[in-house]
């Protein structure tokens, strides 16, 4: 981590943003929430967190049964008013996307469509 702090990382490398800022500013951070289960017809908001324009983000989703993935960026992510679903079959689904203007906060939420299983995880970066 040294090194790349100083000279940015190599290809397949990530800074650990707790060792340092990487090259440039980026900060990144990564979580993940679950395992949970979800019963089908259920809408479960997970997690909020604030964005800044050009900040990138990847929101991948795995599990069992047929678990949907929902983000939204300014307010709740119900069914009929998202920024990205995947409509995949099955639980592994991603978003991936750059924040645009203005500065908000992105709400993640998942809808059983089966009962079933989810962990989602999470990678911000921002400048």
């Amino acid at each position: 981590n040294g090194a790349a702090c100083i000279y940015g990382a190599a290809a397949g490398f990530t800074i650990d943003p707790n060792v340092c800022t990487p090259r440039g500013g980026v900060k990144a951070t990564k979580r993940a929430i679950g395992p949970a289960s979800i019963s089908g017809n259920e809408l479960v908001s997970i997690d909020t967190f604030p964005v800044d324009p050009g900040d990138r983000i990847v929101i991948s989703m795995t599990g069992t049964g047929d678990p949907d993935l929902y983000v939204k960026l300014g307010g709740p992510a119900p069914l009929g008013n998202y920024d990205c679903r995947p409509f995949e079959e099955g639980a592994e689904e991603e978003c991936r996307f750059t924040v645009p203007e203005p500065p908000t906060t992105a709400f993640i939420a998942v809808h059983g469509f089966i009962d079933g299983t989810y962990k989602v995880s999470i990678s911000h970066q921002h400048d």
